[in-house]
């Protein structure tokens, strides 16, 4: 509303009764609202205003026009949240830099360099670690955008130069008909000085920007850049080339004539053309105040890169940078400043010397300057010197000479040097406004040299009792040791308390007796643990000075504070309860019973009990708070907004969410905290520039996450459906499209320390990205994805790596779904979901949490998804993070404890069979069957728990060196059988490449190994002899005499599911390429030998259920039928795939004596012949109701309605072909 009456007010009389200085006043003050309030209504009015006087203002006032608004037009179309809206204002920022000119863009680049200046003051005072390498990362990208730009600019301004005058020591002797023909005074300040002024404050800026951005740097690249910046800083001063053939632009003839025709007439000579263009750059001494400057920041340079000398040098010539009468004010104090700094500079170089008497002589010197003129031997200079100790660089002068003097034990100058500091900086500042840095500085040295005191200390007024406390304070505050802390604090209570007895200057004793009474109570309440003497100080300083002290603030803290302090009294005596109900009166009487103080300390008793992880309390102290509340002015009643309100729903919201997380939220809150958020954001919506914009995030969030939990949807609809939920996920929706592009980057800027707005950001948008996947909108949740993925990812990786985990589950279902009916669209969203896979492989990887887990997560994610390619690629990463790609098993055999090498190498065979099924999926069954065949060779020693493969047995080798050795083909099929006979090769099992062969005493039955060397001995040897480590045995034995152990096993040999596999991936790439007959001949060879396998495995079980059936739960007795009927699956589908192989091989004897020597030899005419064929009727049938019945019974079933048609149908097509000779 006030925006629509500032623009009514202005389209009325702006352009009536405005002048263009009332005009640029009005657009000031307006850009001056928007940093107030941060509400970009202020800025759009600011645009109007400035679009409808552009075309009446003269050249001069645009171009400040330009200035004013060249930010304000930046940022808004940085932050329009529409296309036309942004075009609109990117129009108008390129009709401003049209204005302005070069002017603008010099304005502008400086103020950047100055800034970044800063950021890197503030980046190198940081401690180390992630966050400050990531922040010196960015900077180093800001820093260089912005001297590629400044060296683009310094060369348009040097050319614009040399386009309009001459070189610089030619202007200075114009004739006065030539001077008054291009517009005398006006026309010399405003095109000569400006334009000068921002090629000579750029080129400047520019160089002392590259002092600052070598900080960022380190060793050689950190040298280049500080050098860099000593070439550009030599040439400004010196006008020495900053390399070979570098001059400033020649000057334009033609224009030059204006200027030389009126002396070439008078003087009748022809001027030579190097009058014009100097073989060199020109030296940028037109402004003495920019080459003191220069020559103080070249000083700084080589004091920084450590060569005392040169920086001593330049620091003198800063110093000696002399004035002219000629020399403007704002000339004159740049000079003051220049000369200070050196002064400053010249005592840290002597202190580095060591010298520290030379240094307290320097920094004399230059505190005495205070009144003196500046040119003390040019009468025509009238400038002085102002009080050197209210100069920021006088202060800092000052506090460095005290360190000095401290170390020369000269305390009372030390004492009295302070002491003008802090006075100086605390009559600066407004009462009850933040003590500012040098201020604490001061109070701080003040007190150290208080400290070290030995004389008789004299007495001192009151502000400097008040000011020793504070710096007792701050090294209480600093130290670590706790007695040392302790006994500060009671010294600075002890200046505090002296306060009220010292002298003041008449009016100051109402200032600062009143806070040093506050400090007193502040510090035996909070850091000396003494509540009942803190709240009797407490007590006195508000009923003395109530009616007196003006800081209404420190009052009703003190009453608050009082209560505090009191109520564990209350109940303890009665004069406990006196004093509570003393301090309860005055609290009413300085703060209303119900009203914004009140609530204000709700609000942080709430904030303590949050932090308690007390969520039910908070809520209830919270609860009764309102959004408005009513107040009586001039006998009226009128409602006020609390402005604390969207605090509360905030904290509110934050307890029902982590209630919620915790598992003991209850439905009320939920119900409780959407509702109060709501009116929060509508009541910030409201009241825009009142608010923050990270309190309206705060909001946000917590109420979409309240719509995105399935306890509120419950409660809400009276059931859990995808319905509900996705009626409540668009409800969330909008709710996180109230924070627009705008209040984004507004958060982020605003609340850059630590980057606590980018957490926020991408909380918001993770919320949002959620949100969508809820309501089935994927693409749009792509969307905001891809934005949280760029511009908020880093900041929060742990919220981005659970987003993209949704997301996946998300799009995987969804691709599920609509398969059927649009294959093309499933196989997109699996293509983009597996891309995000690939966002959340990179975000682990980027914070070093990528683990092996993690590898083998994203492959078989992958997988799910059908990109085999990348599953593939995925599972092969894992395999060489682990060192195992060809087999080599060393990383997992490191492993500390058999029970985790056990859980590595079960992932690996997981890797090995998720590249195996990737190609089977891909239709590659031989290349499937080859890559999962190579766990036939993994062997597990039963003795040490460690893995290895049977190409690294001694002896068994067979020409197989490395696991493709064992896959690839044979020439033919009986080598390829002789190669397979591997892993029937008995000391294969025998030998352990980690403790050698396993052998048995025969004598005392003792298991012990020998090392391959010591067996080959004993193998070509008779008469070597090993001993039996048992001491009681102690046998020598021969070769002959030892009996060999097994104490390796293969791995999958119990896993016939996977053996299976093996074969049906050999067979069906035999389909695939019937010339691979070798393909059906391992198939065949791994069926023969699983098939023996699973009958011992079998029986073996059907024996253990008959023993052991008794002592078995109920559970155990499930688990063990459930593996027997799995293995009689397995063995009939083996024998199945072995009638298929004997079929294709026109084996049909084999099929018909399979089946006919089970029945006596006799034709299969029933499903009973060819069920005992199978074994599934046995000779001996168990009892009817035992579980072994029950198992038959089940199988049988099974092998019926599957597999015994076509096991039928083999035995009837081998009885019609003629049997095989």
């Amino acid at each position: 509303m006030r925006i629509i009456v500032v623009i009514l007010a202005l389209s009325v009389s702006g352009f009536a009764f405005c002048g263009e200085e009332e005009d640029l006043a009005v657009l000031g003050s307006l850009t001056k609202r928007f940093a107030a309030t941060r509400n970009d209504g202020w800025l759009r009015v600011a645009v109007w205003y400035a679009r409808r006087i552009m075309p009446r203002l003269s050249p001069m006032a645009s171009r400040r026009l330009a200035s004013i608004m060249l930010g304000p037009a930046k940022y808004l179309a940085d932050t329009a949240t529409n296309e036309a809206e942004e075009r609109k204002y990117r129009d108008f920022l390129a009709s401003l830099q049209k204005i302005g000119g070069l002017a603008v863009r010099v304005d502008l680049l400086t103020k950047t360099l100055a800034l970044l200046e800063r950021k890197v003051e503030t980046v190198i005072s940081l401690p180390e670690g992630d966050e400050k390498t990531k922040r010196i990362e960015s900077l180093k990208k800001e820093f260089e955008k912005a001297s590629k730009e400044a060296e683009e600019l310094i060369k348009a301004l040097r050319k614009d130069l040399a386009s309009k005058y001459p070189p610089v020591h030619r202007l200075w002797g114009l004739s006065a008909s030539v001077y008054q023909s291009m517009g005398g005074d006006r026309w010399w300040r405003e095109c000569v000085v400006r334009d000068h002024w921002m090629r000579d404050s750029l080129e400047l800026y520019y160089a002392k920007s590259l002092i600052f951005r070598s900080k960022l740097y380190k060793g050689e690249e950190r040298k280049k850049i500080s050098e860099m910046a000593a070439k550009k800083l030599h040439r400004f001063i010196e006008g020495e080339p900053e390399f070979p053939g570098d001059t400033d632009p020649p000057r334009d003839e033609k224009t030059m004539e204006k200027f030389l025709a009126p002396w070439e007439k008078k003087a009748k000579i022809k001027v030579p053309p190097e009058w014009l263009n100097p073989p060199s750059p020109e030296p940028r001494v037109f402004f003495r105040g920019l080459l003191a400057l220069a020559r103080y920041w070249m000083a700084r340079a080589y004091f920084e890169a450590g060569d005392l000398q040169q920086a001593e040098r330049y620091a003198k010539f800063a110093i000696r940078t002399h004035a002219t009468q000629n020399t403007p004010e704002p000339d004159a104090r740049t000079i003051v400043d220049a000369r200070l700094n050196s002064y400053w500079l010249l005592g840290r170089i002597a202190v580095k010397r060591g010298d520290i008497d030379k240094a307290i002589d320097i920094y004399e010197e230059a505190l005495s300057l205070s009144g003196q003129w500046l040119e003390p031997e040019d009468e025509r200079v009238e400038w002085c010197y102002p009080d050197i100790l209210k100069t920021a660089v006088g202060k800092k002068i000052a506090l460095d000479k005290v360190d000095l003097l401290l170390k020369k034990d000269r305390f009372s100058e030390a004492l009295i040097l302070t002491s003008e500091v802090y006075m100086s900086e605390r009559k600066s500042r407004k009462m009850g406004s933040q003590m500012t840095p040098l201020e604490g500085e001061a109070v701080r040295k003040m007190a150290l040299v208080f400290e070290n005191f030995k004389q008789e200390r004299p007495i001192f007024p009151a502000p400097l009792y008040l000011g020793l406390g504070y710096g007792y304070f701050a090294l209480a505050e600093e130290a670590k040791d706790a007695d040392k802390k302790k006994a500060y604090y009671h010294k600075a209570l002890e200046l505090f308390r002296l306060v009220p007895s010292m002298p003041c200057e008449p009016g100051e004793y109402e200032i600062y007796v009143p806070e040093a009474l506050f400090n007193v109570g502040y510090i035996l309440q909070t850091k000396l643990n003494q509540p009942l003497r803190a709240g009797v100080v407490y007590l006195h300083f508000v009923q003395t000075w109530q009616s007196r002290y003006s800081g209404i603030k420190e009052l009703q803290g003190a009453a608050r504070a009082a209560v505090a302090c009191f109520r564990p009294f209350k109940d303890f005596c009665d004069t406990g309860k006196r004093l509570y109900e003393t301090a309860m009166e005055i609290r009413k009487k300085l703060i209303s019973g119900q009203g914004p103080d009140v609530w204000a300390e709700m609000i942080q008793q709430a904030y303590q009990l949050l932090k308690q992880k007390n969520f039910a309390a908070a809520i209830d102290k919270l609860e009764g708070i309102p959004a408005e509340y009513e107040v009586e002015i001039a006998g009226r009643k009128q409602k006020m907004v609390f402005k604390g309100f969207p605090q509360v729903a905030g904290y509110i919201g934050q307890a029902a969410v982590q209630a919620l997380a915790s598992g003991v939220a209850k439905p009320r809150y939920l119900l409780l905290a959407a509702d109060k958020l709501k009116t929060a954001l509508k009541l910030m919506r409201e009241h825009k520039e009142t608010y923050e914009v990270k309190i309206f995030a705060k909001c946000v969030l917590f109420l979409a996450r309240i719509y995105l939990s399935d306890e509120f949807v419950k409660e809400k609809e009276g059931k859990l459906d995808s319905a509900s939920r996705k009626k409540w996920a668009l409800e969330a929706v909008k709710v996180l499209r109230q924070f627009t592009r705008d209040k984004y980057a507004d958060l982020i800027a605003k609340y850059s320390e630590k980057n606590i707005g980018l957490k926020y950001a991408v909380r918001l948008k993770g919320a949002l990205v959620e949100a969508y996947c809820n309501a089935a909108q994927l693409t749009a949740a792509e969307r905001e994805f891809n934005e949280m993925k760029e511009k908020y990812a880093k900041a929060d990786p742990v919220v981005f790596e659970n987003r993209c985990t949704l997301l996946i589950e998300a799009f995987a279902k969804m691709a599920k779904q609509i398969e059927a009916t649009d294959k093309v669209y499933a196989q997109s969203l699996r293509r983009t979901a597996s891309r995000i896979a690939d966002a959340w492989a990179e975000s682990l990887k980027a914070r070093g949490k990528f683990t092996y887990g993690k590898a083998i997560e994203l492959a078989h994610m992958q997988r799910r998804l059908g990109q085999l390619k990348r599953a593939r690629a995925a599972y092969r990463e894992f395999l060489r993070k682990i060192g195992a790609e060809r087999g080599d098993l060393t990383k997992i055999n490191s492993q500390p404890s058999p029970e985790k090498r056990r859980e590595w190498i079960l992932v690996y065979m997981q890797a090995v069979m998720g590249i195996a099924d990737a190609y089977a999926e891909e239709g590659k069954y031989l290349r499937a069957a080859q890559e999962l065949d190579k766990l036939n060779l993994l062997l597990e020693c039963t003795h040490c728990h460690r893995y290895f493969n049977a190409k690294d047995i001694p002896g068994a080798k067979h020409g197989i060196r490395t696991l493709d050795d064992w896959v690839r083909f044979a020439p033919t099929p009986q080598e390829d059988r002789r190669k397979r006979a591997l892993l029937a090769f008995k000391p294969l099992y025998t030998y352990c490449p980690a403790e050698g062969w396993a052998v048995r005493c025969p004598k005392c039955k003792r298991l012990f190994f020998i090392p391959n060397s010591k067996y080959e001995r004993l193998k070509r040897n008779p008469k070597e002899r090993v001993e039996c480590p048992n001491r009681r045995c102690r046998a020598k034995l021969t070769f002959a005499d030892l009996r060999w152990e097994q104490v390796m096993k293969r791995m999958i040999a119990g896993d016939f599911e996977t053996r299976l596999s093996i074969a049906k991936y050999y067979l069906k790439g035999y389909l695939r390429n019937r010339s691979q007959a070798i393909a059906r001949d391992r198939a065949q060879h791994i069926l023969e030998t699983l098939y023996t396998d699973l009958r011992a495995s079998i029986r073996f079980y059907h024996e253990m259920i008959n023993a052991k059936w008794a002592s078995w739960d109920d559970e155990t007795r499930d688990k063990k039928l459930d593996e027997a009927f799995k293995m009689w699956l397995v063995f009939v589908e083996t024998v199945e795939r072995l009638f298929w192989i004997a079929a294709d091989r026109e084996d049909w004897e084999t099929i018909t004596v399979f089946i006919e020597q089970r029945n006596e030899y006799k034709e299969a005419k029933s499903d009973e012949a060819f069920l005992r064929a199978l074994d599934l009727i046995p000779e001996t049938p168990p009892p009817e109701n035992s579980p072994l019945a029950g198992l038959y019974e089940r199988v049988r079933e099974n092998v019926k309605n599957n597999w015994l048609d076509k096991i039928k149908k083999y035995y009837q097509e081998a009885k019609k072909r003629k049997p095989m000779r």
